[in-house]
């Protein structure tokens, strides 16, 4: 595996592709059935929350989750789950526990969690970045 990481969407979409294997192992991982996650992929494809303001606040009234971007980042997402490149346990409140398992029992290559589960996965002296 390279050392580098993808730097587009459909870089991690490839590589994700390539680490995917029938043995119940996964390449990438990321728990984007929750919007904390999943903005990520629908910021980046124009969706937003809220629309933010030139000053800087946030415009309430404006809320950018059924614009072409964000459904355009929705439907990314999706591609993940449909091409079984995500496991479908990953989605819901027990999610998060299914994604370190998969981590912990080296069952993921690569994860994008950003949450207070880090300190037991630490334990498990696997390799983080």
């Amino acid at each position: 595996m390279s050392k580098k990481a993808p730097t587009t969407l459909d870089g991690w979409y490839d590589l994700s592709k390539k680490l995917t294997k029938k043995d119940g192992k996964y390449g990438f991982v990321a728990k984007w059935d929750e919007i904390y996650y999943a903005q990520s992929v629908l910021g980046g494809s124009g969706g937003y929350i809220f629309k933010q303001k030139s000053d800087g606040s946030y415009d309430v009234n404006d809320i950018g989750l059924n614009n072409d971007g964000a459904i355009e980042g929705g439907a990314y997402i999706q591609k993940f789950f449909s091409e079984g490149l995500f496991p479908k346990g990953i989605i819901g409140e027990q999610g998060i526990n299914v994604l370190n398992s998969l981590f912990t029992e080296k069952r993921q290559q690569l994860s994008f969690l950003v949450h207070g589960h880090l300190v037991h996965i630490k334990k498990q002296e696997l390799t983080m970045a």
